[in-house]
């Protein structure tokens, strides 16, 4: 006696699930990262003595104006953010930014609070001494800036 299977069973037997072998190339991240599309042929907008700097230290978000951030020359802030005011301002010029765009400072926050309190009361001072001098009060433009030599209000502070 010959048993034969039905046919629904042959069928089954014969169907079988495929499953597509995973592509060899995945995209990584569909969001590029800003440090891959860096150009440093593209000029980008010179910054102005008065515009926001956004700052990320040590994972703590500061908001304060780029004067403020310029007022000493003898401190390591003006060399790192003194090239906002260049002309020819092209993104390898930057400091480093975050994924949010704000400028990363690799800082402890604390102490950065205590130095950029300190330079805020100096642009403060810097003020009062224009305005006592006759002037109209305005600290000096751009590009009194980047031409002008200062020994730096912190050094003068250790002398004294």
């Amino acid at each position: 006696i010959e048993m034969r299977r039905p046919a629904s069973v042959l069928r089954r037997k014969k169907k079988q699930t495929t499953v597509d072998p995973e592509p060899a190339i995945r995209p990584i991240n569909t969001v590029p990262d800003w440090r891959m599309v860096r150009s440093s042929s593209v000029k980008l907008t010179t910054f102005k003595m008065d515009d926001i700097v956004k700052l990320n230290v040590g994972g703590q978000r500061f908001d304060t104006r780029l004067r403020t951030l310029l007022a000493d020359r003898s401190n390591e802030l003006f060399a790192h953010f003194v090239v906002l005011l260049e002309t020819d301002l092209t993104e390898a010029k930057m400091p480093p930014k975050d994924a949010e765009g704000n400028f990363f400072l690799d800082r402890d926050p604390e102490h950065f609070r205590t130095l950029l309190n300190n330079l805020r009361f100096y642009v403060q001072m810097q003020v009062k001494q224009k305005v006592a001098n006759g002037t109209n009060g305005a600290i000096e433009g751009d590009e009194e800036i980047r031409s002008t030599k200062s020994v730096g209000f912190f050094s003068r502070m250790i002398k004294n």
